[in-house]
C-alpha cells in the first residue's frame, strides 16, 4: 500500500477492507468518516479473497505507522523500494496525479502490477505513455463509482439506457480529482463513444457538456454540497436520481475486481472505457495538454 496525500483516506479504507482494522486505532486518524462507515459493517464483510496488505509506505513515517497499526499491516517501510521483491502487486492510493506517478513507473518497470488511484493522469502525453502498460495488464485504474449498486443491475441498466435522453451530474471540490467519478459511471452505463461539446467556467471550475454517440447529453458541474449525484432525464422529467454514497460497498467490489485482474488478467471493464474516461477528464480541464 502506497500513500499518502492530504484529503485522500484510501490507504486507510482500502487496507481496512482487505486486512480488517482496529477500531480504536482508526478513530485516532484524521478520517472519522471512514471509522464511522467501517463500524457499520459486520466482521464477515472484511477481506478480499487472497489479497493481503503486507507492506505500507508514505512520505510521512508517522502516517505510515498509523496506517500500519490501524489495518494490521506487518511491514511499514521507510523507502517504498524496499517492497520490490517482496510484493506481488501494489496499490498506489494517492490521487495527486501531478506528483505521484514516478512511484507508479518505479514499480511497473520491475513488472509489478499496480492499482493506480483515480485519475491515472491529467495530460494526453502521460496518457499516451501509460497506454502500453494498461494494455499489458501492468496498470489497473478506475473510479469505484462504476461498482455502485444499482449500476450493475441489468434491469436498472436497461431501464435508464432505454429511457434517458439527458443527464445532469454534480461533483464536489474540483474537476481534476472528482470529475472522473461522474465520467466513470456514465461511460459504464452509456458506452465509451463520447465527445466533449462545451466547456464553460462555473463556480471556479468548468461545467462540462458531453455527448454520447447514442445522442444522450450529459452536463457535469461542481456542487457546493459534498456529494456525487446524477439525475437521469426523459424530456423534463427525472426518471432516476442516483446518489453515490456507499463507499464500503463500491470499494469492496472494486478490490474484488482488482483481485480477479491479478489472478486472471481480466477485469469487468475494457481498456477502451479507461481511455475514454481519462480523455474526458483531460478535455474537461479545458487545456487538453
Amino acid at each position: 500500500m502506497i500513500g499518502y496525500n492530504e484529503g485522500n483516506g484510501h490507504p486507510y479504507s482500502f487496507s481496512a477492507i482487505i486486512n480488517g482494522y482496529d477500531p480504536i486505532e482508526m478513530k485516532t486518524t484524521n478520517y472519522p468518516q471512514i471509522a464511522r462507515y467501517l463500524s457499520k459493517r459486520n466482521k464477515e464483510e472484511f477481506g478480499v479473497k487472497s489479497l493481503s496488505v503486507t507492506h505500507v509506505w508514505t512520505p510521512d513515517w508517522l502516517i505510515t505507522e498509523t496506517i500500519a497499526k490501524s489495518c494490521f499491516i506487518p511491514n511499514p517501510v521507510k523507502d517504498y523500494q524496499e517492497m520490490i521483491g517482496f510484493v506481488d502487486s501494489v496499490i498506489v492510493a494517492r490521487d495527486d496525479a501531478r506528483i505521484r506517478n514516478y512511484i507508479v513507473v518505479d514499480f511497473i518497470k520491475h513488472g509489478i502490477p499496480v492499482f493506480v488511484d483515480k485519475p491515472l493522469c491529467l495530460t494526453f502525453g502521460e496518457l499516451n505513455f501509460f497506454k502500453k502498460f494498461i494494455n499489458s495488464n501492468l496498470i489497473y485504474t478506475a473510479s469505484a463509482t462504476r461498482f455502485h449498486f444499482p449500476l450493475n443491475d441489468k434491469n436498472w441498466l436497461r431501464y435508464v439506457r432505454e429511457n434517458t435522453d439527458k443527464t445532469i451530474s454534480f461533483y464536489p471540490v474540483n474537476w481534476e480529482k472528482y470529475g472522473i467519478h461522474i465520467l466513470e459511471h456514465l461511460v459504464h452505463i452509456f458506452g465509451a463513444n463520447l465527445s466533449i461539446n462545451q466547456v464553460t467556467p462555473y463556480r471556479g471550475e468548468n461545467m462540462n457538456q458531453f455527448l454520447f454517440e447514442n445522442g444522450i447529453e450529459s452536463i457535469i458541474m461542481k456542487s457546493d454540497i459534498n456529494e456525487l449525484r446524477t439525475k437521469f432525464y426523459k424530456g423534463d422529467r427525472i426518471i432516476f436520481d442516483l446518489v453515490i454514497d456507499d463507499n464500503f460497498g463500491m470499494f469492496k467490489e472494486m478490490l474484488l475486481d482488482f483481485h480477479n485482474f491479478l489472478i486472471t488478467g481480466l477485469k469487468s471493464f475494457n481498456n477502451r472505457e479507461t481511455q475514454a474516461i481519462l480523455e474526458g477528464v483531460i478535455q474537461g480541464l479545458g487545456n487538453g495538454k
